[in-house]
């Protein structure tokens, strides 16, 4: 004898039944305040070639610190032979 449980699952959720519907409010995925500006491409070129105007000035900078530093250690290794041959007098 096959038995429906469906009328048994009414009856324990008969007390549970809500009195309406719930309402649900979905919000849009659009933009609230800005939209977007085209920018001209005489615009986006110029940005270009400041920013690679940019990177030549700090390479040329990285440049010269680099060889300020290569002059700071040949004298720093000229001290320390000097400092060697002193010792050696002594």
């Amino acid at each position: 004898m096959e038995r429906n449980n469906s009328g048994d699952i009414d009856r324990i959720l008969e007390g549970f039944s809500p009195a309406s519907s719930p309402r649900i409010q979905w919000k849009s995925r659009r933009r609230s305040g800005k939209k977007r500006k085209l920018v001209n491409a005489d615009i986006v070129e110029s940005m270009r070639r400041i920013a690679i105007l940019e990177m030549n000035r700090k390479d040329r900078k990285i440049g010269g610190l680099n060889d300020q530093l290569a002059e700071v250690a040949r004298c720093l290794e000229y001290l320390q032979l000097q400092l060697v041959q002193e010792k050696s007098k002594r």
